[in-house]
């Protein structure tokens, strides 16, 4: 993967970066375990990688979670908490460490055994572009307390980060997103310069064409709505009877106040009655008609398994789905497990 992106100049720390993530969790794992060993990939491999086409840049992509098998929640929560430190001073990030903290006490219940049940906690993710600074985010579990609770928590959080613009935006868009979506995660990018962009992650219990017509007029983005419909009817997510929570949107809010509302629309195909060649099938019909280039996304899967794509059930495609950055900036997200056979 760093040869396909181009990134031998950070090799070193990519490596590094990649270790710290994922060491016990990679070295515990076997195909034989419970999928349910981690929540990154339905199988419960603890690695992912991810194509963004139509992004700024190409970029290598990774997310991953610390721990291993045999660890509770809150061990790999410790464990988690614990590895930030030598990653963000890897990074050179250490100042964000103070504020990190805060977060995390609005964002973890106060009572540790109120994690006990989850099968994901907190993952880490990076990007790595030519002549860039690496990238690091965070995504923590939200699906805790009540769905008003949830709502309200993320508020706090931009009051928090001294982001009004943000708050405003959330509470805008609030009443929209709660009609048909409840927060289940959130993802808080960590940049040089401090906390960059902030995720809000939802899932639909169904999925109703007409909430989210209302969500993309909330976001400014109803002129979108034709790339929207048709990956849905591609997925058959226009007819009815689609097992709940196949469909998460997601809100992204910059750190900047004249950034536009970013949002995603992810498809989980592990919810889906379909395969990996399927999948395939129907995201090339999809980037040939918007005129998306495939050769990254075929770059990748070549890089991740030599096997063909297999044809009885999902295990390369994990989620793929449109994202819009403000007015004009349509991107095509797919989610990617590598081989573990």
């Amino acid at each position: 993967m760093i040869s396909v992106y181009g990134v031998e100049g950070e090799a070193g720390r990519i490596h590094e970066l990649f270790d710290l993530i994922s060491r016990e969790s990679l070295l515990s794992f076997s195909p034989s375990l419970n999928h349910t060993y981690s929540a990154v990939n339905g199988n419960g491999f603890p690695v992912q990688f991810s194509v963004s086409l139509g992004a700024t840049a190409k970029a290598l992509r990774c997310l991953g979670e610390a721990g291993a098998g045999d660890m509770s929640m809150p061990e790999r929560l410790r464990l988690s908490s614990l590895r930030l430190r030598p990653i963000l001073a890897l990074l050179d990030r250490q100042s964000a460490s103070s504020t990190i903290n805060h977060l995390f006490t609005i964002l973890f219940p106060e009572d540790p055994h109120a994690v006990l049940r989850w099968t994901g906690g907190m993952w880490m993710a990076f990007g790595a572009v030519p002549g860039r600074p690496l990238t690091f985010r965070l995504y923590v579990n939200q699906r805790w307390g009540d769905i008003a609770e949830r709502f309200v928590r993320i508020g706090r959080v931009f009051v928090e980060l001294g982001r009004s613009h943000s708050l405003s935006l959330w509470q805008q868009i609030a009443g929209q997103a709660s009609a048909g979506a409840v927060p289940y995660g959130v993802a808080f990018d960590i940049d040089p310069s401090g906390i960059g962009r902030f995720k809000v992650y939802l899932a639909c219990p169904v999925v109703d064409l007409r909430y989210l017509d209302g969500l993309l007029d909330s976001a400014g983005l109803g002129h979108s709505r034709n790339r929207v419909t048709q990956w849905l009817e591609y997925c058959g997510l226009d007819r009815p009877g689609l097992p709940p929570w196949a469909l998460l949107p997601s809100l992204e809010f910059d750190e900047d106040a004249a950034p536009a509302l970013g949002l995603k629309l992810d498809v989980s195909t592990n919810h889906l009655d379909t395969c990996d060649a399927q999948m395939d099938q129907r995201i090339r019909t999809y980037l040939q008609k918007f005129s998306f280039d495939l050769e990254e996304y075929e770059m990748v899967l070549r890089a991740i398994s030599r096997r063909p794509l297999s044809t009885t059930h999902v295990e390369r495609i994990q989620y793929c789905g449109t994202g819009f950055d403000g007015a004009d900036a349509a991107r095509f997200n797919i989610y990617l497990c590598p081989d573990v056979a």
